[in-house]
């Protein structure tokens, strides 16, 4: 049986206003409705506590499978700066700039360069003097190669003629 169909619902009709007649009809029907609409309220109500019940279970099972919670750690120690031993901190004991009471005037830059290299020492390894570009010796040259081979212009030379 697939349940109710078209025609079971027609002759259900017909029984029920053969036994209360046309004019009870519409209470009859308005009564079957508050009685589904109270009895689908209760069936809500159950399958809710059902569903409850159901997590509840579920809860208490989660929980003795847990392992119980660790013993409670031991507070962090503070983290210690970090501590650059290259590093000066500025004490404010000098003063710095062109203001300051120790500033000596700098020295001009032509005469600091003729200064180096006598104060250089008579050891230091003298500069090579192939760095100097050579006046003597020509530059040599390179043609670029031509862009038709050396036949083309006879042949063309040829037809011309």
């Amino acid at each position: 049986m697939d349940g109710i169909g078209g025609p079971e619902m027609v002759l259900v009709f017909i029984i029920v206003l053969v036994l209360f007649g046309g004019n009870k009809l519409p209470d009859f029907a308005r009564s079957l409705g508050k009685t589904m609409r109270e009895f689908k309220k209760a069936a809500a109500g159950v399958e809710e506590e059902f569903k409850r019940a159901m997590e509840e279970d579920e809860r208490k099972k989660n929980t003795a499978l847990l392992p119980p919670p660790a013993a409670t750690t031991p507070a962090a120690e503070p983290a210690t700066p970090y501590e650059d031993p290259h590093h000066y901190q500025y004490d404010g004991s000098y003063d710095a700039g062109p203001n300051a009471p120790d500033a000596t005037p700098a020295t001009d830059p032509a005469s600091a360069a003729t200064a180096a290299p006598a104060a250089a020492p008579a050891d230091a390894p003298v500069p090579s003097p192939a760095a100097t570009p050579v006046p003597d010796v020509p530059v040599a040259t390179v043609e670029p190669k031509p862009a038709v081979p050396a036949a083309a212009p006879a042949e063309t030379a040829a037809k011309t003629a």
